[in-house]
């Protein structure tokens, strides 16, 4: 099968960011790839400073925010980066490819994906890795929602990451409103 051409990463902000490859930094080092500042959000944004990442964490949505919370709050979770970029885009856009899935767009130029969380866990002294997508359920039977999370959980499969949608129904809520 062919390839898709590689995107421009035409902004200063992206150029810098991949150049620095800040998506790979642990902790207080790791710098999402959106931020509240980013982009509109339909939902409500927030930031918050994380106690067992010592840094500043950006959320979309109050279901973003929700979840932070629920694994901020678990004893295994020793990371947790949200707005994480899937790199190198080529393999993504291989993903879309294959599967015959148009590759996601902006104005004609290919978006680099994220993942809203990836999370990091130490379990009986293994390191694990989660990443976990956050929808509302009303999103959930759209088929050009639904075709992006085809690219991405095939994105995460071959990496041997366990992937999975995370919905308002996952999560209480009592605990979401608290």
């Amino acid at each position: 099968m062919g390839r898709y051409n590689s995107n421009k990463l035409s902004s200063k902000y992206v150029q810098d960011y991949m150049k620095n490859r800040l998506w790979e930094r642990d902790k207080d080092q790791y710098v999402p790839l959106l931020n509240v500042r980013s982009l509109g959000s339909k939902g409500k944004s927030n930031r918050i400073l994380g106690w067992k990442t010592g840094r500043e964490h950006h959320f979309l949505s109050k279901l973003e925010y929700a979840a932070f919370y629920y694994f901020e709050w678990s004893e295994e979770v020793i990371d947790i980066k949200e707005q994480y970029p899937l790199l190198p885009i080529e393999q993504l856009q291989n993903i879309a490819l294959e599967t015959r899935i148009k590759y996601p767009n902006f104005k004609g130029e290919d978006i680099i994906m994220t993942t809203d969380f990836l999370i990091t866990t130490r379990e009986k002294g293994k390191i694990n890795y989660y990443a976990r997508t956050l929808k509302p359920d009303t999103n959930l039977p759209n088929q050009r929602t639904m075709e992006k999370f085809e690219i991405e959980k095939r994105f995460f499969n071959a990496k041997n990451i366990d992937w999975a949608i995370i919905t308002g129904k996952d999560l209480s809520d009592v605990f979401i409103n608290n």
